[in-house]
């Protein structure tokens, strides 16, 4: 809305919208898919699994990494149309591959109720 309110008449919105949602397809299919179904056998092979097992403790720095360099992307951006729109296009491809990589959750049945117990 930013990068809209900078240049109402530019195409900022829908190249962020259709650059994001590609990029964060091919993230999907390269990185995200791969990552998810590894993860899910080795949470599987936890015995008696913890919440605090599920993530490694790379996932955590990781995780407080990226909150930072967002944070300091978003406060960088400020009144720069062309910068705005990067950081929009980031933002939708890593929405979009987080939604999209979901699929292996769902297609193990790790939202079922029903799900059996090992």
């Amino acid at each position: 809305m930013d990068a809209y309110e900078l240049e109402p008449d530019g195409i900022g919105r829908s190249i962020s919208w259709a650059a994001g949602i590609a990029v964060g397809l091919i993230k999907t299919r390269y990185i995200f898919l791969k990552s998810c179904r590894k993860n899910m056998a080795r949470i599987d092979a936890l015995i008696t699994p913890r919440v605090w097992e599920f993530y490694r403790v790379q996932f955590f720095f990781a995780l407080f990494m990226m909150m930072v360099l967002g944070a300091t992307l978003s406060r960088l951006s400020q009144g720069n149309h062309t910068f705005l729109v990067t950081v929009a296009i980031l933002d939708i491809s890593i929405g979009t591959a987080l939604l999209v990589s979901s699929k292996v959750f769902w297609e193990q049945g790790v939202f079922s109720f029903s799900r059996k117990s090992s």
